[in-house]
């Protein structure tokens, strides 16, 4: 790309045992990366192994140990992530969670934007589309409990940092100004059988050093609202991961969510329907531009 130099940069850990799909994740960003830093933690699974399997010279793994001590309000992950953004030489950097995957239809689209704003003072960062795969890789879900878009491209020269559970970025305290890359990120975190997604859960509240968090051992989907079926493609990276880990998740087999947050959500959906508005919509950024 030019002589714009892109950094990619993600972190890991047990990516086997919590079935994240880290080599797609990995392989998806590669076309547009000159280097891909991975911190991998200290797991308990092959995870490592996969990482260093999948032989790219871009990518260079580094070590480290994510302990318990540094886990409330679940700021692990912040700090992991730094860890990797520091080891980043690009201009550009890219992060990309375990369990998103850039489609290859929107490589161009993503290259396009970091070669359009490299040298704008404004931007410091590219947002993406998501699309948040729930129960099943054949099904989305769609409006208010689902963000719409996230910061996943960074200057590094701004001096931005991750924060909070690694989702968003800031730079000096502040959301960073951003503009629309046109590309989409594929969520799979929640695209599990119950039995894996139950212990995604588990860790969750255990990072968050829930006092409830062991007896937390059982999970069930739930018809939440604005399940929608996907009637796209899915990356090409996912192909084979999608034929081993396809099962039947059908939403009118689970009962229906009716907490006050699935309530919420509803009516903020009605309104966005008839408005296009989404009412107190959080976002990560700035958008300028």
């Amino acid at each position: 790309m030019s002589d714009v130099f892109v950094s990619g940069f993600s972190i890991v850990r047990n990516a086997v045992r919590y079935r994240y799909p880290v080599e797609a994740a990995l392989r998806s960003i590669a076309p547009l990366c000159d280097e891909i830093i991975v911190n991998a933690g200290d797991s308990d699974d092959e995870t490592l192994e996969v990482v260093r399997g999948i032989g790219d010279p871009k990518i260079r793994v580094f070590e480290s140990v994510w302990g318990d001590e540094v886990t409330v309000g679940n700021l692990m992950h912040s700090l992991q992530t730094n860890l990797a953004l520091d080891r980043c030489r690009g201009t550009w950097c890219f992060y990309i969670q375990a369990d998103e995957v850039l489609h290859e239809d929107d490589v161009s689209e993503a290259r396009a934007a970091m070669e359009q704003h490299a040298e704008d003072p404004r931007v410091e960062a590219l947002v993406f589309d998501y699309l948040h795969f729930y129960g099943s890789f054949d099904w989305i879900g769609t409006g208010r409990r689902w963000y719409r878009r996230e910061v996943r491209i960074v200057k590094k020269a701004t001096g931005i940092r991750s924060v909070a559970g690694a989702q968003g970025f800031r730079v000096d305290g502040r959301k960073p100004r951003a503009v629309l890359s046109g590309a989409r990120i594929f969520h799979y975190g929640w695209a599990k059988r119950p039995e894996v997604a139950g212990q995604k859960v588990l860790q969750w509240y255990r990072f968050r050093r829930d006092p409830e968090w062991q007896k937390r051992t059982r999970y069930s989907f739930r018809r939440i609202p604005g399940l929608r079926r996907f009637e796209g493609s899915h990356p090409g990276v996912m192909r084979g991961w999608i034929e081993r880990d396809r099962w039947d998740f059908e939403p009118r087999d689970y009962p229906r969510d009716w907490s006050w947050k699935s309530v919420k959500a509803i009516l903020s959906d009605a309104v966005e329907r008839a408005s296009g508005w989404r009412p107190f919509e959080h976002r990560n950024y700035v958008r300028v531009g």
